[in-house]
């Protein structure tokens, strides 16, 4: 049986009060890096000299190579990329030029995996997709600077809400939809997206963070948003799941594992916004972590966990009832609602 794994129930008395520190004390791996190159759909990647005093939101570091992004094809609200490589190292970054779009759409075709060691801009409130079916790793200096919803995929396919799909794969005679993202569709198991030793701090009101893959680790880092949803999804088989989790009941297949080691989840301390954080997969697994996300009512959802362990429907469930190993979860900012997690299990 398929169970969320964790060694000492929790038990967090209502008036109890937790200061979240940020890792800081960490080494990350040394990547290989490469560049970010076109393969097509008219995507056109030129590298220019960042103006002086241009830094990484996160480390404070110099830039000092900035892959401008343009062109692609646009089909009304939707602008698509192709890209051959899509890698930066912390002194890069990578910016995706102004658009009338509400989706900008980009795949990464090489066959290699995207290493994201550098900042990642957008010029317009667009929300984001980076399809790269061989896998992603988030580094230390990994930065978002994106108004909109960053997703961040392994799947094979983006489902659009006319049923096309645009693939990864590039496909003859393939048709390009105006219709908005539905759902992250894989093939076969997929592989993994890693978040390692990075700080990435929301900067926009309205920006969330999806990760769907897989396999999903994130270890030593921590994600920061203030406002937006924080949805961490394994899907490590044949299928489909909704780009937007349904808030009451999702149907989702859920059947990888979700790893969340030594770090920080954090939605907006007081709302509105109002950020929630979604993990689901097979197995999630939690470790000497915190998971904070505020509520603006008694009633409001904050965190939702998704397992495929058939024990229930829909249920609410006090955090008694919750087995976690040393993973204190709760609201910084009304105590009343201490313990009021949903667990959807299927």
């Amino acid at each position: 049986m398929n169970t969320l794994h964790t060694r000492s129930k929790l038990r967090l008395p209502a008036c109890r009060v937790f200061i979240t520190s940020i890792l800081a004390a960490y080494t990350a791996p040394t990547f290989a890096v490469d560049n970010v190159t076109s393969s097509g759909l008219g995507t056109v990647v030129g590298v220019v000299a960042p103006n002086p005093g241009t830094n990484n939101l996160v480390t404070g570091a110099a830039i000092s190579k900035d892959y401008a992004i343009s062109g692609g094809t646009l089909r009304t609200s939707n602008l698509f990329h192709s890209f051959g490589e899509f890698s930066l190292s912390p002194d890069e970054s990578a910016t995706f030029g102004p658009t009338t779009a509400s989706n900008i759409i980009g795949r990464v075709t090489g066959g290699s995996e995207s290493i994201i060691n550098g900042q990642i801009n957008s010029a317009s409130p667009a929300n984001l997709y980076l399809i790269n079916p061989a896998g992603m790793v988030f580094g230390a200096s990994a930065s978002l600077n994106v108004d909109g919803v960053f997703h961040a995929t392994t799947a094979d396919y983006l489902k659009m809400g006319d049923d096309s799909e645009f693939h990864a794969a590039p496909q003859a005679g393939e048709v390009l939809s105006s219709a908005a993202p539905q759902a992250f569709g894989f093939l076969a198991p997929s592989a993994e997206i890693r978040v390692e030793g990075s700080r990435i701090v929301g900067t926009s009101a309205n920006q969330g963070i999806q990760l769907a893959a897989g396999n999903i680790t994130i270890e030593n880092a921590s994600i920061e948003l203030p406002g937006g949803d924080i949805s961490l999804r394994a899907m490590n088989e044949a299928g489909e799941i909704a780009v937007i989790p349904n808030p009451d009941s999702d149907t989702s297949p859920a059947s990888g594992t979700v790893t969340i080691t030594n770090s920080t989840l954090k939605g907006p301390e007081a709302g509105p916004p109002i950020g929630r954080v979604y993990l689901s997969g097979d197995q999630v697994n939690l470790s000497g972590s915190n998971i904070l996300a505020a509520a603006d009512n008694a009633a409001q959802l904050q965190l939702r966990i998704m397992t495929t362990n058939a024990v229930g429907n829909d249920e609410f469930v006090g955090v008694d009832d919750i087995v976690i190993d040393g993973t204190p979860i709760g609201t910084p900012v009304d105590r009343s609602t201490w313990g009021r997690v949903k667990s959807l299990y299927r």
